[in-house]
């Protein structure tokens, strides 16, 4: 499985690697942290495995709201998503704070959730101009 090499528990959440060996970023030695944002993309592949069949609501619902817990631990004191995470603490690295796009993902978590779908399948279906 992939998660295993590009996954992580932090004390915070789960938080993922963009892959394996990612050297972008702000840290010691040139090492790739942990991505808020990336929650989000794995929440809505939970709700893809939902609409096959493959997890049952509550399953699903487990998952997605954990991914969102996570999110909410990554935030700073004032609720500001971060671009990276450190592992150890689940904390901001110092890199771009808030990051709108961890922002945006979040939002579109949530709004997947809400209409139980990948809300990026419904912009494919109706274009996004």
């Amino acid at each position: 499985k992939i998660n295993s090499y590009i996954s992580y528990q932090t004390p915070k959440g789960q938080g993922w690697y963009r892959y394996s060996f990612d050297s972008y970023g702000y840290g010691e030695n040139n090492k790739g942290r942990l991505w808020p944002l990336l929650n989000s993309e794995h929440g809505r592949f939970y709700l893809e495995l939902y609409k096959e069949g493959k997890l049952s609501w509550p399953q699903t619902l487990s998952r997605l709201n954990a991914m969102i817990q996570a999110m909410h631990g990554f935030a700073n004191s004032g609720l500001m998503i971060p671009e990276q995470v450190f592992e150890a603490t689940g904390e901001g690295t110092g890199a771009a704070t808030p990051l709108a796009w961890s922002h945006a993902e979040y939002i579109k978590l949530l709004w997947s959730r809400a209409y139980k779908t990948n809300v990026e399948n419904v912009w494919a279906m109706y274009g996004q101009d």
